[in-house]
């Protein structure tokens, strides 16, 4: 896993202490915020829709060459 450049790192540094955090706090909550976005609840059902209909359609295709 990569970190943050120091730019990156600085920037995260000055947003943590304006809302009173550590830097690891506060990236660790902007994650769990994400982590229960909608949009991104979205994203991975439909990622996982995907697989379940390629593994229908692989199936699909073994059963119609018999």
């Amino acid at each position: 896993m990569s970190g943050f450049d120091p730019e990156q790192y600085a920037r995260v540094e000055r947003a943590a202490q304006v809302v009173g955090k550590t830097p690891q706090v506060f990236v660790r909550d902007a994650a769990l915020a994400a982590a229960d976005d909608p949009f991104i609840k979205a994203l991975v059902d439909a990622g996982d829709r995907v697989g379940n209909l390629a593994e229908v359609l692989r199936y699909a295709g073994h059963a119609s060459r018999r």
